[in-house]
């Protein structure tokens, strides 16, 4: 296992920030762009997919596939946690895991970007593989924390 899975309460307390160690606000930075990516597009996915992939269908049609993949998708995203979860503490650390997942989150953006279908949906569980990896993100911002703090678990 990598040392950088340790507690760094001790050296965060030397720099802090409104009280609180600095690397707290980078990682709550993180957070709050991952978040507003993975929740961001969520509501706009059936219809985009919809429109832009099976325009030549019905109406009908065309949602229906289009929420048939959506839900595919959200049923990976709330899946990939577990072995993500697992990748991370057994495999990678938490800190390599969530930024593998915040460039992989990156490349997964693009490739939905693209006109195709068949990319799209690449990119799509690549953003659901993203997901599982980043679950890490709130163990590191308890480790900012000392043991005996009682900010570490009231956050």
């Amino acid at each position: 296992m990598s040392d950088e899975n340790t507690p760094v309460g001790a050296d965060a307390a030397s720099g802090t920030l409104w009280g609180h160690p600095r690397q707290l606000w980078m990682l709550l930075a993180v957070t709050a762009g991952f978040n507003y990516s993975f929740y961001g597009y969520r509501a706009y996915l059936a219809p985009y997919i919809a429109e832009h992939f099976y325009g030549g269908l019905s109406a009908a049609a065309a949602q229906r596939h289009a929420d048939l993949l959506a839900s595919g998708f959200l049923a990976l995203l709330y899946t990939t946690p577990i072995v993500g979860g697992y990748v991370a503490d057994k495999i990678l650390g938490e800190a390599r895991a969530v930024r593998l997942s915040l460039w992989l989150n990156l490349v997964a953006l693009l490739l939905m970007a693209q006109s195709t279908l068949f990319g799209f949906e690449i990119g799509m569980a690549l953003c659901a593989l993203t997901v599982g990896l980043n679950i890490p993100l709130t163990v590191l911002i308890g480790r900012n924390y000392a043991d005996d703090d009682p900010r570490r678990e009231g956050g």
